[in-house]
């Protein structure tokens, strides 16, 4: 196996971790992800990303929970666009947006959650057992804490503007030495409906 440059963690691209995980790709050395697209992460190399952010790293990983393709329901469609186009903005002009946006107070990345229909591509449901996680949430993190689950966009509200609250609220408790158990389960409140689907 080709040794990765030295400057480039592998944890800071999860299509990189992935291939290395599967033993595949011995020649890629360097991140070819998307500048428009976010990264998708899933359960082979979900935890060794989280656990890989470096101990002095001040950014907050968002973990944004997607069905497995975006469906046409316009709420769906409407918080997908607003989150792409957020990650677009970010990347602008960044050949290697996993390794460029080292410096960013905060990072998108999307987990495809399994429909859990067998023989429908990689089964994803680390999240959905260990979380209780489920399309439309998202999970926030620093330096391998967990600091957030939950939902921050509602079924009439769907701005970068509450994304970027909760961003803050989540340093601020990571400030205040708060943060979750790495086995914590969202608890659903009754009469809430989020209908990401």
């Amino acid at each position: 196996m080709v040794p990765l440059l030295p400057s480039i963690p592998l944890t800071t691209c999860p299509a990189l971790l992935r291939a290395a995980l599967q033993g595949g790709e011995e020649q890629r050395r360097r991140c070819c992800c998307s500048a428009t697209l976010m990264p998708v992460v899933t359960d082979l190399e979900y935890d060794a990303f989280i656990m890989g952010q470096p101990l002095d790293s001040k950014q907050i990983l968002v973990v944004c929970v997607t069905p497995p393709q975006p469906s046409g329901n316009t709420h769906t469609a409407t918080r997908w666009d607003v989150l792409q186009d957020l990650f677009r903005t970010r990347n602008k002009n960044r050949a290697m947006p996993c390794t460029q946006c080292q410096m960013d107070s905060f990072r998108l990345v999307r987990y495809e959650m399994s429909a859990g229909m067998a023989g429908f591509g990689p089964e994803n449901v680390l999240l959905q057992q260990r979380h209780g996680a489920a399309p439309g949430m998202f999970l926030m993190y620093l330096k391998g804490k967990l600091l957030f689950v939950g939902y921050i966009f509602t079924s009439d509200s769907c701005l970068v503007e509450d994304l970027q609250r909760q961003i803050c609220r989540t340093r601020r408790d990571h400030r205040l030495g708060l943060s979750l158990p790495t086995d914590h389960k969202f608890r659903y409140h009754c009469g809430v409906r989020y209908d990401w689907l």
